[in-house]
């Protein structure tokens, strides 16, 4: 599995600040997807990312359109769909490339979310 680099998700972090185009909670654990309509992967996802929002009540989940954010795609660099960011707390945890969304699912993000944790 492919993990984005916790160096590029801090810049990701400062862009989202700077962009003021998506609001991150301060508390809590949010998870931010990256889709668009016409990407076949990001639907799944999109279904998997929702059904553990329910699940786990105290996990926010953000979609974001990168057609309808076009300009903070660029510039956060995301080059595959889906581009899943963890977020806790206000802080970056890590990345899920969109290179590997082929076979994610509930056992995968939450073992990501460990290694991210650090646990």
């Amino acid at each position: 599995m492919k993990i984005i680099n916790i160096l590029l998700t801090l810049v990701m972090l400062f862009a989202f600040a700077i962009a003021g185009e998506i609001e991150i909670p301060d508390e809590g654990l949010v998870v931010v997807n990256f889709y668009a309509e016409w990407c076949d992967e990001c639907v799944p996802s999109m279904e998997l990312l929702d059904s553990l929002g329910v699940e786990y009540s105290d996990v926010e989940i953000i979609h974001v359109n990168v057609d309808d954010h076009y300009d903070l795609a660029v510039e956060l660099g995301i080059k595959t769909l889906p581009f899943i960011v963890f977020v806790e707390d206000g802080e970056i945890l890590g990345a899920i490339d969109g290179d590997v969304t082929f076979d994610l699912d509930e056992a995968i993000i939450l073992e990501q979310l460990d290694i991210f944790r650090g646990e």
